[in-house]
């Protein structure tokens, strides 16, 4: 579509001439265990402050319980070994709390909740207050419900120190939690990667998608990363490779985050209708390209030795002023028109995502 109006306004541009015109530690330590196999969970936990109701009944079973459709659920291809080098958090999306864990080969998991308020002050503790939680647990193995999901139990869950236990650190109040997010459930599905947007939860989007698509209309096709939900509190976790993960792990994890949001971004100037709009949005495409190439290119810096990346940056230098060229020579076909800026946009969006697919199999 967009290449056809391009083509149109084109043959307009050469017709009419067209004129030229942007943790501490506590005094003791206590073990708190909770067994999921118990009829009843009782002494509801308070999480730093953030309510933790009663577990629901899931009220949209069709959202809920995915469907399985004709498949046999032949054989697994989901294992906790597929995750052992990402991370999984729970958050407000702005960093005031957070829930976050990793999991091991057998589905044994450990991690931290914190939420800091440093308004949240009084006599003794100048520098304000810290609710925070230190857990591990275990996840029975997975069940396939269908291409995309996996249930599971939580078998077991503890933390270090009682709930409720306070203590006051170098001028900081630390009250002991529970893991918030995790506490209370028992049943929990695993998304992977390629789970349909349109057929997940909308109450695990709204918490694990960290709001970064707002409406349907912005949303991949796919979810792109790992996703946990509680069934019975109805959040999410959104799973992401953690800092120490395999080079490549990150690099494919970015190139498929960029991809998707891509696609997106494709769509929208498609259905553009405004010169300014198709100008604004390929922009838009190009940076998003441009962020994933600095991204890849960090991650270099971190693992490739001095050597290696000596040479890498003389050929990435070349390869900038010939795309700098390229996008110049597009641009000019059209005198500094309205059509320029799209045409120089697309010819850089293009190169640049050409370098990131070169560059995402480099450490092959």
């Amino acid at each position: 579509m967009v290449k056809f109006i391009f083509c149109i306004l084109l043959a307009m541009s050469i017709l009419v001439s067209c004129g030229k015109t942007d943790s501490p530690e506590g005094s003791e330590v206590v073990e708190n265990t909770v067994d999921n196999e118990e009829s009843e969970q009782e002494n509801q936990a308070e999480s730093g402050g953030i309510s933790s109701d009663e577990p629901v009944e899931n009220e949209d079973s069709s959202a809920s319980q995915p469907s399985s459709g004709d498949e046999e659920n032949e054989g697994q291809s989901f294992s906790f070994s597929d995750i052992k080098d990402f991370e999984f958090y729970f958050s407000s999306g702005v960093g005031a709390w957070s829930t976050e864990f990793t999991v091991n080969d057998d589905g044994s998991f450990s991690g931290g909740y914190h939420d800091t308020n440093m308004g949240e002050t009084g006599e003794g503790f100048p520098n304000g207050t810290v609710y925070t939680c230190t857990f591990s647990g275990s996840f029975s193995q997975p069940d396939k419900i269908n291409d995309y999901t996996y249930s599971v139990s939580l078998e077991s869950l503890t933390w270090e120190i009682e709930e409720g236990h306070e203590e006051i650190i170098d001028g900081v109040k630390y009250i002991y939690s529970t893991p918030y997010g995790l506490y209370p459930g028992k049943e929990f599905y695993f998304y992977l990667p390629t789970a349909p947007f349109d057929q997940l939860p909308e109450d695990f989007i709204s918490w694990a998608n960290n709001y970064a698509y707002s409406s349907p209309d912005e949303r991949p096709a796919e979810l792109g990363y790992y996703g946990l939900y509680n069934l019975d509190e109805k959040v999410g976790f959104s799973g992401y490779p953690s800092p120490n993960a395999d080079p490549q792990v990150r690099i494919d994890f970015i190139v498929r985050q960029t991809e998707l949001r891509s696609d997106v971004l494709d769509k929208k100037l498609d259905e553009c209708t405004t010169q300014g709009d198709m100008n604004s949005v390929s922009y838009e495409i190009y940076t998003l390209w441009d962020d994933c190439l600095n991204q890849i290119w960090n991650i270099f810096k971190e693992n490739l030795d001095p050597d290696e990346m000596d040479k890498l940056t003389e050929e990435e230098l070349s390869w900038i002023e010939e795309k700098e060229q390229a996008v110049t020579d597009a641009s000019s076909e059209f005198e500094g028109g309205s059509l320029a800026p799209l045409a120089a946009n697309s010819k850089a969006a293009e190169l640049t995502r050409e370098r990131v697919y070169y560059l995402g199999e480099y450490m092959k």
